[in-house]
């Protein structure tokens, strides 16, 4: 079995505080692929996928963080993937965070 360790990291400069989250499970357990079964139907990407299930580990996603998720991502390319998800009513557009 391959486990990949997959981390957010977030920090402002200003208020001189940063938040690390590891991730230190097999990312696509029995029970997240059971629960992606349910978006079946949406042709979804992979990193769409693992994108949900971030979302759903960790409550949000932004566009840094779809990128680490994999790394040969466009820029252009998360914001496309980001949008469909957003289209699909799966996700929440919030402002970026100050």
């Amino acid at each position: 079995m391959v486990v990949r360790l997959y981390t957010n990291f977030w920090s402002n400069h200003e208020a001189n505080k940063f938040t690390a989250r590891l991730l230190l499970h097999h990312f696509l357990s029995k029970e997240n692929m059971e629960w992606l079964a349910q978006y079946a139907e949406f042709g979804l990407m992979n990193e769409q996928k693992l994108a949900l299930v971030f979302v759903r580990e960790v409550g949000a996603i932004d566009n840094a963080t779809y990128r680490q998720l994999d790394s040969s991502i466009t820029h252009a390319r998360v914001r496309l993937e980001i949008h469909k998800l957003c289209d699909l009513g799966f996700l929440e557009k919030k402002k970026a965070r100050s």
